[in-house]
């Protein structure tokens, strides 16, 4: 009961944000506290933490599913938009394909190593990206960008933040996600760590005040600035967010992704108004959710393609071990202090022919077991629906018997 207590009261100690209102206190604010990375901060527990690499491992196809969806509405955001567009490092299908996929293997270095160790890759990984904010940051500053404003700072690392957390709190289970809240809880911890290392001080990290707290601030994220934003997006979300579905479909047999469709999915998982759809993104869009009814409900669907998504990711080079690239704005550098000037143009990147093989693979595979499941569900409810048909018969006749002996009585 005292550690009870004592857990209790140093929560209630701590300054960290309660509404989107708060988070927007830093929009002025430059989006590193300037932390020391190798300290961990007094609240951190090592075994807490590392809950999170049996998470993913069991998860990750789920996890890319809410990553690419919440990606592809996030375009939508100013704040990333607007350093995307500056950098130019995502404006080409394979540029964005290249960029993305190196933010995906970074995303699994951060979750399966220890991000406080200054030894391990993961620490490596984080402080990497912490360097690519400040170099976009003082670029974008010195070319005067839109001059009026201020970029990375608190309120945009804040909300950058719900892209890689917030479905998964709020609406997980809509996509097929099945755990129990105490493991949404430790993730929630674990994004808390991260910001953290990336110079993001509880006073304006969303997961500084645990799951109940983060998952209010999620929600006004979503009603006040992802669904406007999307509805009404920027200019350059077109070009942008085309780029990336282009570059995700170039992983697909067939056009698998559009816009659309991924938006519809979006919307659907939040509870908001579809719109109006196409009759190819209709089908699209019943794809997507068959998919996740098919992962939250048929047996080791979601183990089997997690452990085959991770094994194929291995195919990769390690993103630690090459030209560094910003997860946060797709952006390339030659270290990671590096800046990114306005006006360069990175070079269209190759494909590694062995990882499209195996995605590709991957996704027939995916489509394969989908069907199978498809089928055996429909044998089941079939057959279900057959038996209560039978019952339904054999009640009838019995009423009716019943009734014929009193008429004859």
């Amino acid at each position: 009961i005292n550690a009870e207590y004592g857990a209790l009261l140093s929560l209630a100690m701590t300054d960290f944000p309660s509404s989107l209102q708060d988070l927007k206190k830093g929009s002025q604010i430059d989006g590193d506290s300037g932390s020391d990375p190798t300290v961990p901060p007094p609240w951190f527990n090592l075994e807490r933490f590392s809950r999170t690499d049996s998470f993913i491992k069991r998860h990750a196809f789920t996890m890319a599913l809410i990553w690419h969806c919440s990606l592809t509405i996030g375009f939508a955001l100013d704040s990333l938009l607007e350093a995307l567009v500056f950098t130019k490092a995502s404006d080409t299908p394979k540029k964005s394909l290249a960029r993305y996929m190196a933010t995906a293997q970074r995303l699994i270095e951060w979750h399966v190593g220890d991000i406080f160790d200054p030894t391990t890759t993961a620490y490596k990984s984080v402080q990497t990206v912490r360097g690519f904010h400040a170099g976009v940051r003082a670029s974008m500053d010195k070319a005067h960008f839109r001059q009026s404003d201020k970029w990375i700072t608190m309120y945009d690392m804040a909300v950058v933040q719900t892209g890689f957390m917030g479905a998964l709190v709020v609406v997980g289970d809509k996509f097929g996600l099945h755990c129990p809240s105490s493991q949404v809880d430790d993730y929630v911890y674990f994004w808390r760590c991260v910001g953290y290392q990336l110079g993001l001080p509880d006073k304006f990290n969303l997961c500084a005040g645990g799951l109940a707290v983060s998952q209010n601030i999620v929600w006004e994220v979503i009603d006040q600035v992802v669904v406007p934003d999307s509805k009404s997006p920027p200019a350059h979300y077109g070009p942008i967010a085309q780029a990336y579905i282009d570059g995700m479909n170039l992983l697909m047999p067939f056009k698998l992704w559009t816009i659309p469709a991924v938006l519809a999915s979006n919307y659907w998982c939040m509870g908001k108004p579809v719109g109006k759809l196409s009759v190819a993104d209709w089908l699209r869009f019943g794809f997507m959710r068959t998919l996740f009814l098919i992962i939250r409900y048929a047996p080791g669907f979601e183990r089997i393609m997690s452990f085959l998504l991770l094994l194929v990711m291995k195919i990769l080079p390690p993103p630690s071990s090459s030209t560094p690239i910003c997860p946060r704005t797709g952006a390339l550098a030659k270290s990671p202090s590096a800046t990114c000037p306005s006006g360069s143009q990175p070079a269209e990147p190759s494909l590694d022919w062995k990882f499209l093989l195996g995605i590709r693979l991957l996704v027939v595979f995916a489509m394969l077991l989908h069907l199978v499941y498809g089928v055996v569900f429909a044998c089941l409810v079939g057959g279900v629906a057959l038996m209560a048909g039978q019952l339904l018969v054999h009640v009838h006749g019995i009423i009716t018997c019943w009734m014929f002996h009193q008429i004859q009585q």
